[in-house]
């Protein structure tokens, strides 16, 4: 196969674009018709628009259910930091009845905080069960990992069967289109995906382990200063278990995320995608030549690849439900405090 045609071929397919990894066959059809009417015929085959549908469809469930599992997740955080920082109020409220300042000063405030804090916590403290509740009973955890995990088979079982068509009688320019082709919507946008999100996960991992620090040096600040100020100042602990508080919905949104491991395997993945994709040259030889195995096989390694890593995202992401486990851990142990 003339190098000339080989290079047609890659122009007419053209460099992956920030909307390829949509996966949408009926654009591609239409974009290919003309120039590469063999390729649009493949992408018209039954099984082949089977695999499109049903990955778009699981594609569009998995998002939205991973959309509402985040916010309610978000929401739980929030409302369980409430309910112990207004407990921690309540601390407060004890410790300001013994401060002769605010007793001269403030007497009304003690009795004040006791009750609007009483309230409040019970409050947040059932807002953040009732989410829970509603995120366990749904099943959103679950939900999200089986059909990211429907979605992305059937994507992969798309390429693949598209590979399958590159078989004897088919010509060198249809196995070149395919591989150029998968490279655009698959190979590329895999290794962009996971570079973009290796590095946003590590810097939100850097950026908790950060705070958490922070916090816990504010704890020992506050904790060390209320000791040497005497009773009158014992009000300011409750400081010290809303900034402990602030520090656990962190940890727990860590847990929920798990941005330190997902970076690290993303990362890990990028750079195994990197090296299969610098071997493509030995591929495109391969086509040129009649080889009609070694597009199958190229496939196969970079699936392989990320099958692998995509069941340890299953696997982590299940802490998802041990953050939840957590917050009501948290919550029980507010209302017998």
């Amino acid at each position: 196969m003339p190098t000339s045609q080989l290079e047609e071929i890659r122009e007419k397919i053209g460099e992956n674009a920030k909307d390829d990894y949509l996966l949408l066959p009926e654009k591609h059809i239409e974009r290919y018709e003309g120039q590469l009417p063999d390729l649009a015929a493949l992408l018209k085959l039954p099984t082949v628009r089977h695999f499109a549908e049903e990955y778009q469809k699981y594609d569009q469930e998995a998002r939205k259910v991973q959309s509402k599992f985040k916010n309610y997740s978000k929401w739980a955080r929030l409302f369980t930091f409430l309910a112990a920082a207004f407990s921690a109020t309540l601390v407060m409220s004890g410790t300001l009845t013994g401060s002769s300042f605010i007793q001269s000063q403030f007497g009304w405030l003690p009795e004040t905080l006791l009750m609007v804090s009483t309230v409040l916590a019970i409050i947040f403290s059932g807002a953040s069960s009732a989410v829970i509740m509603i995120i366990k009973n749904q099943k959103l955890l679950e939900k999200w990992m089986s059909r990211r995990a429907a979605a992305e088979e059937y994507r992969i079982q798309y390429f693949e069967e598209l590979g399958q068509q590159f078989k004897e009688g088919a010509g060198p320019a249809t196995g070149m289109a395919i591989l150029e082709y998968f490279r655009r919507y698959q190979l590329d946008i895999q290794i962009a995906y996971y570079e973009v999100r290796a590095a946003e996960m590590e810097e939100k991992s850097n950026k908790a382990t950060a705070a958490i620090a922070i916090l816990a040096g504010l704890v020992i600040i506050i904790n060390g200063i209320t000791g040497s100020l005497g009773l009158d100042w014992a009000f300011l602990a409750a400081l010290a278990i809303i900034a402990q508080a602030f520090s656990a919905m962190i940890s727990n949104r860590e847990l929920n995320d798990q941005n330190e491991r997902n970076a690290e395997r993303y990362a890990k993945l990028r750079k195994e995608l990197s090296l299969l994709r610098a071997r493509i040259g030995e591929v495109r030889k391969g086509i040129a030549e009649g080889n009609t195995t070694v597009l199958k096989t190229y496939m196969k390694a970079i699936h392989d690849s990320m099958a692998t890593e995509h069941r340890q995202w299953l696997e982590t992401m299940r802490s998802g439900g041990l953050a939840m486990d957590e917050l009501e851990a948290e919550l029980a142990k507010i209302s017998t405090d």
